[in-house]
């Protein structure tokens, strides 16, 4: 079990402390990138190509001992950080997160309150924001997570913009404990927890969530048919949570240090980005993830379902603008035939039509994502499926099936 804590602190200006951790993104030599180098291929700003460093933002956070107290911890590292001495006034959001026999995780955030900003100024470039600041440029940065722009901030996840929120929304005065200035905090009893365990996808014997009779989804059907079984879904959690984590979601600078040890550079990972967020969120959950890793499994079959939902993600990283459409310069990578937009169904029609092909090859990793479970013994508690990986990850400009 792993345990992680922070603190909402703000000042007696009314401004919350927020601190920088570097994200440094290296991705592997392009030539061994599971799309390859195209003439058909995106335009690539060359200055993404090589190793690049990001900013996230996220709360003063601090691996826990639970031996020790997730509160004591806390306060130990705070008050190395401050000079004088500062009191936590509650507890605003607590979680537990884990899958069913799992690695388990817990996250926590206290709540401090007038303190002076020049007590912390050991926060190595640590910034003091108003919370509507720093929640308008945080959702600018999840916005342009996908599009050619550096946001001025990324935050680590959602949670804190769901804080925030909720903050701002909150009226009823006698429902909260703690007042500072004109910033509301809701307060949580130390063992309340607004979060429970996530859930298995699909189990292995088949059924949706929770067992059941209940058809599959489409994307149980998705994740069923790339062999994610238990063991890999749990493999994959596992990897979503180290990657993220004190987060439960995660942000576009993660993902894209993530991808870069696999051949994706900065600039490719935006598009990768956007397809998986296929809610637009600018942050991804747990199943977002496991969902696009199911897409792009070398052994996924490429028909009935399955292949609509690959086509879906396929529109989704060639769609730069996320207006629906794909222009000219977008969908050349599967006709030349020059036409001015070519909406999502009109592009399903042509892949069912095989008026479109390659598609099968597109999107696709160049190795599997489970290849350390497999490599260490682990297995699927599934069959594996009869389509089998391609001897050679094809780029998107290729034209043959």
């Amino acid at each position: 079990m792993e345990a992680y804590a922070s603190a909402l602190i703000f000042s007696k200006q009314n401004r919350l402390l927020i601190c920088p951790q570097t994200i440094e993104i290296s991705p592997s030599d392009d030539t061994d990138s599971p799309f390859g180098s195209s003439q058909y291929e995106l335009d690539i700003d060359s200055a993404f190509k090589e190793k690049c460093t990001v900013d996230v933002f996220w709360l003063p956070t601090v691996k826990a001992n639970l031996s020790y107290g997730l509160k004591c911890t806390f306060l130990k590292f705070i008050e190395s950080k401050s000079i004088n001495s500062v009191e936590i006034k509650g507890v605003c959001y607590n979680s537990f997160r884990c899958l069913p026999m799992g690695t388990s995780y817990i996250y926590t955030i206290f709540y401090i309150d007038d303190v002076d900003e020049d007590n912390f100024q050991t926060f190595e470039e640590a910034q003091w924001l108003s919370s509507e600041v720093l929640s308008r440029q945080a959702s600018l940065g999840a916005a342009s997570a996908s599009s050619t722009c550096l946001p001025s901030l990324f935050l680590l996840g959602h949670e804190l913009l769901d804080l925030l929120a909720s903050v701002a929304s909150s009226n009823d005065v006698d429902q909260l404990t703690e007042v500072t200035g004109q910033t509301y905090v809701p307060m949580l009893p130390d063992c309340a927890f607004v979060e429970t365990q996530f859930e298995l996808c699909i189990t292995s014997a088949g059924s949706s969530d929770g067992g059941g009779a209940a058809p599959l989804s489409p994307t149980q059907q998705l994740v069923k048919a790339a062999g994610f079984g238990d063991l890999e879904q749990k493999f994959l959690f596992n990897q979503f949570m180290k990657a993220c984590a004190p987060s439960a979601s995660m942000c576009f600078p993660v993902f894209a240090q993530y991808f870069a040890a696999r051949g994706f550079s900065y600039e490719r990972a935006k598009h990768l980005f956007r397809a998986f967020d296929s809610h637009r969120r600018g942050f991804l959950q747990f199943r977002d993830f496991l969902v696009g890793h199911a897409a792009m499994e070398p052994s996924t079959p490429h028909g009935s379902t399955p292949a609509e939902l690959r086509c879906r993600y396929i529109f989704r990283y060639y769609d730069e603008d996320c207006d629906g459409c794909l222009s000219f310069r977008e969908f050349r990578v599967f006709s030349q035939e020059k036409k001015e937009l070519l909406p999502l169904n009109d592009f399903l029609s042509a892949v069912g039509q095989l008026k479109f092909r390659g598609t099968s090859n597109l999107f696709r990793l160049a190795s599997s994502a489970l290849t350390p479970l497999k490599t260490n013994g682990g297995g699927s508690d599934h069959p594996p499926p009869k389509r089998t990986k391609p001897s050679q990850a094809r780029s998107p400009g290729s034209t043959s099936e």
